[in-house]
């Protein structure tokens, strides 16, 4: 698993001036270009009221045709629902109801509140997306965790990809201690160079690096406190673009030269 852990002060504003490259002032701008995986989160704990809180979202196994593990709040059928095999989502998807609903879990009387959405850039509309937690039966071996559901149909549409992001509510104000993601083969083992977009409430989104190496977000204060922690999967650009514009410069610098010698 990949745990992200807080660091020193000094670190955190390199993160403040990264972020403050990122995010200038733009109209209708799309996220940030990130490079990377797919991916879910596996767990989060939190401190709060001195006492430490771990939502183990990774913990779910399908056994005897029954969801068995780390469980969201209420009732199944009313509250949560059954999706592709063992997998919890928040609205019914067999029935095709409307994308949407939220996962919440309690430990030791802190909840948490799961949503999920598709949004294209920082100041486009969000559109409601399903919440989903993945199961693994080799957990603790590996796990999966939270993502997300956008469309209908698509079974490989479960972990948070391109322009999607899932947001984790807290009934109160937490200190953020760590916070655990596990790759699209529900693994750690993350590519080198991926990132995905970080927020706490309100402040601005910054980078978190999630190479294998574990090089950590800067998530220290102050921006480990808050109520709501939100991950955003951006746009990864293409390489392929890159060497397609590439060679059509290349072509047309070559076909120049050649009308320059007719």
């Amino acid at each position: 698993m990949c745990q992200i852990m807080p660091r020193p002060r000094f670190v955190l504003g390199l993160s403040l001036v990264v972020a403050g490259l990122f995010f200038a002032p733009a109209s209708a701008t799309p996220w940030p270009v990130t490079n990377g995986d797919q991916f879910y989160i596996r767990s989060i704990t939190v401190n709060y009221k001195d006492t430490p809180y771990t939502f183990d979202f990774g913990n779910l196994k399908w056994v005897n045709n029954t969801s068995q593990g780390f469980l969201p709040d209420g009732t199944k059928g009313v509250d949560w629902f059954n999706g592709t095999g063992g997998d919890v989502v928040s609205s019914n998807m067999d029935s095709r109801a409307a994308l949407g609903g939220t996962l919440k879990y309690t430990v030791n009387g802190l909840q948490v509140t799961a949503s999920a959405f598709s949004q294209a850039g920082p100041d486009q509309p969000r559109l409601a997306a399903t919440v989903v937690q993945d199961h693994d039966n080799n957990y603790p071996r590996s796990a999966a965790g939270l993502g997300t559901y956008t469309k209908y149909g698509n079974n490989g549409d479960d972990n948070i990809q391109s322009g999607e992001l899932l947001s984790l509510t807290f009934s109160d104000t937490v200190h953020l201690d760590s916070f655990t993601l596990s790759y699209e083969g529900h693994n750690d083992h993350f590519h080198p160079g991926t990132s995905v977009m970080f927020q706490v409430d309100d402040k601005a989104p910054y980078l978190v690096d999630l190479q294998p190496t574990l090089v950590n977000p800067s998530i220290g204060s102050p921006y480990a406190d808050g109520k709501e922690f939100t991950f955003i999967y951006t746009v990864p650009e293409p390489a392929s673009a890159a060497l397609v514009l590439t060679g059509v410069g290349a072509a047309v610098a070559a076909f120049g030269r050649r009308r320059s010698r007719a």
